[in-house]
């Protein structure tokens, strides 16, 4: 099912060009997100087949592949919220975008493959003021949005989940597979960046026990790096969790967040 067009929202990005963050060079650059050091020595993988905004294409890494077409299911729901009398020319409502999407994904190697079920979802409390000709609309991001829950049905079953933080701005959760855990963590920064100061998800590191061993960049067509040495069924967990992660930008690129 293509999904319908969702409202776009409006960020703090935003205020980035005024605040002076963004600045010429750090845009004449490659958007390429910040690795962690455990692999800036290691090759990175590109996406094939992936473009932006393309919601049911399919795309591959390495020897593993996306069967299309993928299913997306996606929908939107407002409240509005009650104002006083002498507030008469305001609004107030709650938005809640979700997104529903399915994949099959599977190796060359005639492994067995992967059924994904993911879940993401966005809430924002959102106020309009009437100003004579003008109105004036605030959307805000409702704490612990957006976030994403996966299924992913396999040899073994496995469940990713993501939750934002708003002290640090990043996203942090966890892949489970059978007994193996890893943590996961939105990369907020870019390579050319010289602060520290979180502009937006650009892609995810793996990390077992504080050292990570994979990554994925969801910006642009997309990358993806293995730390040498993983374990094959590792490997194949992490890009499963991947190609998961990779589907979830489409829902954050729809929305602007």
């Amino acid at each position: 099912m293509q999904p319908r067009n969702l409202p776009r929202r409006a960020t703090w990005l935003a205020a980035l060009p005024v605040l002076g963050l963004v600045a010429s060079p750090l845009l004449a650059k490659p958007l390429a997100m910040r690795l962690a050091p455990e692999l800036k020595e290691v090759p990175a993988i590109p996406v094939q087949g992936r473009k932006p905004g393309q919601w049911q294409g399919g795309f591959q890494f390495a020897e593993w592949q996306s069967s299309p077409p993928v299913t997306f299911d996606a929908g939107s729901w407002s409240w509005d919220a009650p104002m006083r009398a002498s507030h008469a020319n305001e609004e107030a409502r709650l938005d809640v975008d979700r997104m529903g999407f399915e994949f099959d994904w599977r190796s060359a190697a005639d492994a067995p493959p992967v059924l994904g079920q993911c879940l993401a979802q966005g809430r924002f409390a959102v106020h309009t003021e009437y100003r004579g000709d003008t109105t004036d609309e605030t959307a805000v991001t409702l704490p612990g949005y957006p976030r994403v829950d996966c299924k992913l049905s396999g040899p073994q079953r496995g469940y990713l989940w993501l939750r934002p933080a708003f002290v640090s701005q990043r996203d942090s959760g966890e892949l489970q597979v059978g007994d193996k855990h890893w943590k996961v963590q939105s990369v907020n920064n870019l390579a050319s960046q010289r602060s520290n100061f979180p502009l937006a998800r650009f892609g995810y590191e793996f990390s077992v026990e504080g050292k990570v061993v994979a990554a994925v960049e969801t910006a642009g067509t997309g990358r993806v790096w293995f730390q040498p040495g993983l374990a094959e069924e590792d490997r194949e967990d992490l890009a499963a969790a991947m190609a998961a992660l990779l589907y979830y930008g489409a829902f954050l690129d729809a929305q602007d967040l």
